[in-house]
């Protein structure tokens, strides 16, 4: 009698353990857009890119900045590039989710835009890196898209 409380107790705090470290991986402190365009603005690849407007925002993805805590978007300047990157700090995990879904069709659009040329296009759409973390969301194209990731999470992660 006294080992199963024993361990029913422990399975208690087992899980609580488990529920705590599982919301908490889910954690990412509100950084200004600011700090992780700056932080972008050093990696390879990010300076042959042009940055894109709230209109720009609308035009690929259907996201409203207005209805967004900030966002950074950079695009190719080539129409032969697939090249791509998107962080969008969203007011919270759901609508973060409903963003993903928008980056999802995006990555749809480019897959169509390349699939019938531009191998090497093609893949890096296959090794595209579509997110979210917290109410982040991530989506980049390209051969520096893992950089551009780990210097995004470096940043939200502080």
């Amino acid at each position: 009698m006294k080992k199963s409380r024993i361990m029913l107790i422990l399975s208690g705090l087992g899980l609580v353990v488990f529920m705590a470290a599982l919301i908490w991986s889910q954690y990412y402190p509100d950084i200004p857009m600011e700090r992780i365009a700056a932080a972008l603005a050093e990696q390879p690849g990010i300076a042959e890119m042009r940055t894109e407007d709230a209109s720009g925002l609308r035009r690929y993805y259907s996201i409203d900045s207005a209805e967004t805590e900030g966002f950074v978007f950079f695009r190719s300047n080539s129409i032969m590039s697939a090249d791509e990157l998107l962080v969008v700090r969203a007011k919270d995990h759901e609508e973060a989710l409903l963003y993903l879904e928008s980056a999802r069709k995006r990555l749809g659009e480019v897959t169509e835009n390349f699939e019938n040329y531009g191998a090497e296009e093609m893949t890096k759409i296959e090794s595209a890196i579509c997110e979210v973390r917290g109410k982040y969301l991530i989506f980049a194209v390209s051969d520096n898209a893992s950089d551009w990731e780990r210097d995004i999470l470096g940043e939200i992660k502080k």
